[in-house]
């Protein structure tokens, strides 16, 4: 019977645990999105994506899109950029 017992009370906790990971994405999620529609909203500058992936404000499945605006937005190399490249090889 104590058997019966503890069985019933680990799968207690292991719903309560499998609801909290699926809360835990759910808040992951909603805070990319927010994080992401705030970027988008001021597209000029790379400071706040730079910023959310330094200091890890977004999971790392959802950083993909901030990297991406990151990609975007920044310049490129310039012909000097090119050239220490080409020098250090």
């Amino acid at each position: 019977m104590h058997q019966d017992g503890d069985s019933r009370s680990f799968k207690i906790f292991r719903r309560q645990d499998s609801d909290e990971i699926r809360s835990n994405r759910n808040e992951e999620a909603a805070r990319a999105a927010y994080f992401l529609s705030c970027c988008e909203a001021v597209p000029a500058t790379v400071v706040l994506p730079e910023l959310l992936l330094e200091e890890s404000l977004v999971a790392r499945v959802k950083k993909n899109p901030f990297y991406l605006l990151l990609i975007e937005r920044s310049p490129g190399l310039t012909s000097t950029d090119r050239m220490i490249t080409i020098c250090r090889c």
